[in-house]
């Protein structure tokens, strides 16, 4: 059975709801968002303003919107010498009347390069106006994760556009074997423009030599474009995602691994910068106080983590160095590794599949991870059921076993996230198929279970 994609979920919900109704999707910056609000929500109006700013963005909306009119009449004229006022609350005015008259359509406005503040103001006044007399008006409003502030006075809905999950991308490669489409997972992760890149005919291995490992290879600089493109001087903020990527977490390691900063003050500009570029993510303890300063960092996506641990330290040998020899030399003796530290991440989002509904009875409301004096679990969650759930994983080391696993659940103790719950579950996910020894230990506990990695890919969709 085919996951729905969760966006559509809950675009068709927002939908159900009575107009008028403002909903705020904000995203990071993964374009894959449009394609997927354009093919959920197939009969919108988009308004995308035009690069470049000052008078011919208005001018351009104006004439997107005089577009948009069913009649093919030429734009409203909206004064008395035939012209247009080419202004915000003029471009407000146009669009409250085209949309009140198809309240069937839901319109779309991409802002995720933000507007000027005198376009908001008009904005917010033209919305008091379609809410005073109750216009039959659905109007959604991209913007980037955190963008909203300016909106936040107006009554709104609000929804995260998450990137698609792995999993379910990766469980479809069914020529590939079990491990490698778990590598897979941990390589190409939800960077959406793989779905399109990646041959299945061909290898795991294949498709990362054509794809990343050469300097024309359409993903080679992909990852490194979205900080050298963005900044003046990228080497040290490339530092500090190499060192997120490679296993450094709070903030004295990271430092470390950077090296040439004076003080630890130094280090938030590069690591705020790489937040809001979408390349790490910061969290705290699902248990922390609210003014707890305990932050740790890790990449936002698999595939990001791959290319700043497996593929940035042979940089200066792509293209110089046949693929094939770099990838069986440099770049895949890296990836088990990369996927020791990665699926923690990748467990998080399974969390959310239909995979972990068939295997635990729900799937994750929210994710994260807990650590402090005697307890540090790289995944754990709130179920939509109520239930808590603990994780760990493996890919190294060998299988889990009765030692390790008492060790590991010995650590709920210390924790309060989840005290006096009903229903707390230990979750163990390991690379090696469960063998009979660790599920007859499992079965001994009904809030107990244990997976191989493979096990994540079925039912993924």
């Amino acid at each position: 059975m085919q996951n729905r994609d969760e966006l559509e979920q809950e675009l068709e919900a927002w939908r159900r709801q009575p107009p008028p109704r403002l909903l705020l999707l904000s995203s990071g910056p993964d374009t894959s968002v449009f394609r997927r609000v354009a093919s959920h929500v197939s009969d919108a109006i988009w308004l995308r303003p035009r690069p470049g700013g000052g008078p011919a963005l208005v001018r351009g909306l104006l004439d997107d919107l005089a577009a948009t009119s069913n009649s093919g009449d030429p734009p409203t004229r909206l004064d008395g010498d035939q012209t247009r006022r080419e202004t915000w609350a003029a471009i407000w005015a146009e669009w409250r009347d085209r949309a009140s008259s198809e309240p069937r359509r839901v319109w779309v406005l991409d802002a995720r390069d933000d507007l000027p503040a005198v376009a908001w103001e008009a904005f917010a006044r033209s919305w008091a106006g379609v809410r005073g007399q109750a216009l039959p008006v659905r109007l959604m409003i991209l913007v980037r994760s955190g963008g909203a502030e300016r909106l936040a006075e107006l009554p709104h809905d609000q929804l995260l556009a998450r990137p698609a999950d792995a999993w379910t991308w990766a469980e479809s490669l069914d020529s590939w074997s079990v491990t490698n489409r778990v590598r897979a997972a941990a390589v190409f992760g939800s960077e959406d423009r793989f779905r399109t890149l990646v041959d299945p005919s061909h290898s795991l291995g294949g498709n990362v030599r054509s794809l990343v490992l050469s300097l024309d290879a359409p993903m080679a600089t992909a990852a490194l474009d979205r900080v050298r493109h963005a900044v003046q001087r990228p080497e040290r903020y490339l530092r500090v995602a190499q060192a997120v990527a490679t296993g450094a977490t709070d903030w004295g390691t990271i430092r470390q691994k950077v090296g040439g900063l004076a003080d630890s003050g130094q280090l938030g500009p590069y690591l705020r910068t790489l937040e809001e570029l979408g390349i790490i993510r910061a969290r705290r303890s699902l248990d922390a106080s609210p003014r707890s300063r305990s932050t740790r960092y890790h990449m936002a996506d698999p595939w990001l983590g791959f290319w700043f641990s497996c593929v940035l330290p042979s940089w200066s040998r792509l293209g110089t160095e046949h693929a094939e020899v770099l990838w069986q030399n440099e770049v895949e003796p890296r990836l088990d590794t990369h996927l020791q530290r990665t699926l923690p991440l990748l467990l998080s989002q399974w969390l959310r599949t239909l995979g972990a509904r068939q295997a635990l009875g729900s799937v994750a409301r929210e994710t994260g991870g807990l650590w402090g004096d005697g307890y540090d679990m790289p995944v754990s969650g709130t179920l939509e059921t109520g239930a808590i759930v603990y994780g760990w994983t493996r890919w190294l080391g060998g299988s889990f076993n009765e030692a390790t696993i008492t060790a590991a659940t010995r650590q709920l103790r210390a924790t309060r996230y989840g005290f006096g719950r009903e229903n707390r579950l230990k979750l163990f996910v390991q690379r090696a198929p469960i063998e009979h020894g660790l599920a007859r230990l499992a079965a001994r506990d009904p809030e107990m279970t244990l997976l191989s990695a493979g096990d994540l890919l079925a039912g993924a969709r």
